[in-house]
């Protein structure tokens, strides 16, 4: 139980998701009963009210008073005062029982209460997909979850997608990670990894080899000693397989679209309904400077950025995922990332733990009114 305790509810626990008759309170209130799943009820009942307890007397105001100290310090645009401020994030803490951060992320100043349950919040990201989105039993699951056999799915079906050159596995010799020098650039990432955890760059040549390793937001590794490029794909490789694979590049008309010679890549979230596949989300992920992240685009339906106007080629990206989605149809919703390479479009992964804040705050939709609302099959009360 401690484990429970020191981590947030996995669900929100406020007053309003069983008091409210919007629409979207029917979804987190069925994500507060499918949470801990294999568990008794009365060890269900438990965790519950341990969860609350530690929400409302804790965590919840700690929440509350570091967005507070976080609070833009030029609220002019926003039509609120500090008092203004403090109400509606402690109704967002309180009464509804969501991190207070998430006020800023989705932008709530500019959203009706009434509409605020429309959103997933980063408290519900553990337990959503595995509820509504990816059942255990799935066996698409395995297939998109494994990035290797993801590979081989999509070379079977003719698909274009990575080339893994070789996979390094624990007890890999060094000499062996040496040979990596010789075919540079190289694009190294676990065989199972969501959101580019563990992902790493090797570039440069033979003679002054770099290695680098990115999350969404910053650089996590710059090694340019060779042993020690050697020393720590080791290490990672200790915990799990590494795929190697060749450096991917932008097609000619990718790379005077976003204006950059990085690798630009296109986020399709699609979803499953009734044997239909429809798209929620498109967003176009532009590098904007070495190791310091990406800049995230919203695109409308037909692919049109507001910035850079319509992506080359578009409806060939959206025509790939749809097919490949009509053959994972075990799978509510999946998040495929794809590049636009002189071959064409390319298919980096698909991913069933997609993140869910991130295309809510950049295109400004929420979740329950992105389509895929209809997707999800809701569980008798």
């Amino acid at each position: 139980m401690i484990g429970y305790l020191l981590n947030h509810p996995s669900c929100l626990l406020g007053p309003k998701i069983w008091l409210s008759r919007h629409p979207g309170a029917v979804f987190h209130r069925q994500l507060v009963m499918q949470a801990w799943p294999n568990r008794s009820r009365w060890q269900w009942c438990l965790l519950l009210l341990a969860n609350w307890l530690y929400w409302y007397f804790f965590l919840g105001w700690r929440s509350l008073f570091r967005a507070l100290k976080k609070a833009p310090q030029d609220r002019n645009n926003w039509d609120l005062s500090g008092y203004q401020l403090f109400v509606r994030l402690a109704y967002l803490v309180f009464w509804i029982g969501a991190p207070a951060n998430d006020f800023y992320a989705f932008g709530l100043n500019r959203v009706d209460r009434y509409a605020w349950l429309d959103y997933v919040y980063s408290s519900e990201e553990l337990s959503w997909q595995r509820v509504f989105s990816c059942p255990a039993d799935a066996p698409s699951a395995e297939t998109l979850n494994d990035k290797f056999r993801f590979e081989q799915a999509l070379n079977a079906a003719e698909v274009l997608t990575t080339d893994t050159r070789i996979i390094v596995e624990k007890d890999c010799a060094d000499t062996d990670i040496q040979t990596l020098f010789d075919d540079l650039p190289l694009f190294i990432k676990p065989r199972r990894a969501n959101a580019m955890r563990g992902c790493m760059q090797l570039l440069g040549d033979p003679d002054n080899p770099r290695l680098q390793g990115y999350n969404l937001e910053r650089l996590l590794v710059n090694e340019t000693n060779p042993q020690e490029i050697i020393k720590h794909i080791s290490s990672m490789a200790a915990s799990q397989p590494l795929l190697i694979q060749t450096m991917l590049a932008n097609a000619k008309a990718m790379s005077e679209y976003a204006g950059t010679e990085e690798l630009v890549t296109l986020r399709l979230i699609t979803g499953c309904q009734d044997n239909h596949i429809v798209l929620a989300y498109s967003i176009l992920e532009v590098p904007v400077k070495e190791g310091s992240g990406w800049d995230l685009q919203a695109l409308a339906p037909g692919g049109e950025s507001v910035l850079l106007g319509p992506v080359p080629d578009f409806a060939s990206a959206l025509d790939t995922v749809v097919r490949l989605h009509q053959e994972m149809r075990d799978i509510v919703t999946v998040a495929w990332d794809l590049c636009l390479t002189e071959k064409g479009w390319t298919v980096l992964e698909g991913n069933t733990g997609w993140a869910l804040i991130s295309p809510q705050s950049v295109s400004g939709i929420p979740l329950l009114r992105s389509g895929l609302q209809d997707c999800y099959c809701l569980f008798p009360d």
